[in-house]
């Protein structure tokens, strides 16, 4: 005579009945009435993993990575226009400052020489090889004051534009696919 087998249902209280019925995914055999249980547990798991699928398929589509994606490059661009905004009238106020400071140089170095003019006329103390020196200093001055106006400006060019912006597609993550019948 075969052994019978006992109800496998796990739960409490356990079945005392015998086990007729094997389930194709555990193996567990259930009596009738536990099988039934079985089946509607099995069937609550099914429905919580379709709401579930539902769930992330509107999540999927509501969420638009796109948006902040674009989002952070147009924070970028704004950044980067600023931050050159910033360089540029950085670089103008220094620029600015050496004409102003060549401007002032320039004035002081004609105000002595002015100065030292004006001594030796009023004490009538100059000489041929006097007004030389003061033409000469004079020449210098005006050499000087164009040379200020010479500024030279470095602009550092950006060689790679296409590579200060990089995507990166997110990894998908795959898995075998089963196929359920």
């Amino acid at each position: 005579m075969p052994v019978q087998t006992r109800c496998q249902w796990i739960q409490d209280p356990p079945c005392t009945k015998s086990g007729q019925v094997v389930c194709e995914g555990c193996s567990r055999k259930h009596c009738a009435q536990h099988h039934c249980s079985h089946r509607q547990e099995l069937e609550a798991k099914l429905d919580e993993l379709l709401r579930n699928n539902e769930t992330v398929l509107d999540q999927a589509q509501a969420a638009n990575p796109k948006d902040s994606a674009l989002q952070q490059i147009d924070e970028y661009e704004a950044q980067m226009i600023a931050k050159i905004r910033e360089t540029a009238d950085n670089a103008r106020q220094k620029v600015r400052r050496i004409i102003e400071d060549g401007k002032n140089d320039v004035k002081k170095e004609l105000q002595e020489i002015r100065n030292g003019m004006l001594e030796k006329k009023q004490n009538d103390d100059y000489f041929e090889n006097d007004l030389k020196a003061i033409e000469n200093k004079m020449n210098d001055v005006q050499k000087n004051a164009a040379r200020q106006q010479q500024i030279k400006v470095i602009l550092q060019p950006i060689q790679q534009w296409d590579h200060l912006i990089q995507i990166e597609k997110p990894v998908s993550i795959r898995r075998g696919r089963k196929r359920f019948d």
